[in-house]
């Protein structure tokens, strides 16, 4: 059976450069960006504008978007004119080309503002006592956005964006909110919030490669990406029942580790 055809909206970007090598031997890739790539087959174009972007859609089966700018503390002017304009811009040349399945890199931060409250604020910080890791209620991607950003804001409208073209075109959309996701190995957290947040490169793929290989009568879907984290936030139940998705990594397997290069760090 031939290999699927994977688009690369952003691939010049870090967190295209993570998965590209992950994705290759199951995928035929190729690339779209301002910027040339070298990893795989690509065109230089600004995807917001569709025509000029048009001839990297042809005969694609998935595309994935990564392209906007990363910082989440970008300006509001910013992800106006650049990140919702692009995923705008993806969209419409991914519809006008035939392509079935669109993949949306959001982000948690389209609802980090649930974690302002407990028991959300205290897992964040680190502060278990009293909260049930087994029974505490996970945030669902069902529930109302809350952005804490612009960037945030950014990527509710592009959501809102991969639905409309769902209901109106038919298209088969599905939107990956994910977690902390830049550990090129290891499930090593840097920091706190992190023994939640953290998605592994493993579980990573695994996330993308459920995302392109999902049913292709799945019309629209949101879907949350984090490891098997014990203190994870963010409700995975949906992703696995709809997707497949069904990560193995657990940050709490490096707490000790964690732990013991805090001390460290620490004056003497």
């Amino acid at each position: 059976m031939p290999k699927k055809k994977v688009l690369i909206a952003g691939a010049a970007g870090r967190m295209a450069g993570l998965l590209v090598p992950q994705l290759a031997e199951k995928y035929d890739l190729s690339g779209i960006d301002l910027r040339p790539v070298t990893a795989i087959p690509s065109l230089v174009a600004d995807l917001r504008d569709p025509e000029a972007a048009a001839a990297a859609f042809q005969g694609v089966d998935a595309v994935i978007d990564f392209a906007n700018d990363p910082n989440f503390r970008t300006s509001w002017q910013q992800v106006l004119q650049v990140n919702i304009a692009t995923t705008y811009g993806t969209l419409t040349a991914a519809q006008r080309a035939g392509v079935k399945r669109y993949i949306f890199v959001s982000s948690n931060h389209a609802s980090e503002f649930y974690e302002k409250e407990p028991p959300y604020s205290l897992i964040a910080e680190g502060k278990y006592e009293g909260v049930d890791a087994a029974t505490f209620p996970r945030i669902t991607s069902t529930m109302p956005a809350r952005p804490d950003s612009p960037f945030g804001i950014g990527k509710v409208a592009s959501e809102a964006a991969a639905r409309y073209f769902a209901d109106q075109f038919g298209m088969s959309n599905i939107c990956l909110r994910l977690g902390t996701a830049y550990q090129v190995k290891g499930p090593m957290p840097t920091r706190i919030r992190e023994f939640q947040s953290l998605i592994t490169l493993r579980d990573l793929t695994h996330l993308f490669e459920c995302a392109i290989d999902a049913p292709s009568d799945l019309k629209f879907g949101i879907y949350y990406g984090v490891s098997n984290n014990k203190w994870r936030i963010w409700d995975t139940s949906d992703a696995r029942a709809q997707i497949g998705f069904n990560p193995v990594d657990n940050t709490e397997d490096q707490r000790a580790a964690f732990e013991a290069d805090q001390a460290a760090q620490r004056p003497a």
